[in-house]
């Protein structure tokens, strides 16, 4: 699983979270899947400052210090 795949499915499950019944177990595969999709096409670059925002819990001028971006990019 390469690096990009990691990300993507750790964003997917944070986001999506856990659904138990079977018709929300059945919701939660078919958003997970479109989530998945959804980034799985985008830049690497936006992906990043995706998961540096929800994971780390940085703020736009952070993400942009650590990323070498202005921060009005991030």
């Amino acid at each position: 699983m390469n690096c990009n795949s990691v990300t993507s499915s750790s964003i997917v499950v944070s986001l999506i979270g856990n659904m138990t019944s079977p018709s929300q177990g059945a919701i939660r595969d078919e958003r997970s899947r479109l989530l998945r999709d959804a980034l799985d096409k985008m830049d690497e670059m936006d992906r990043e400052v995706l998961a540096l925002r929800h994971f780390e819990h940085l703020s736009n001028q952070e993400v942009a210090d650590v990323l070498g971006l202005k921060s009005s990019s991030a």
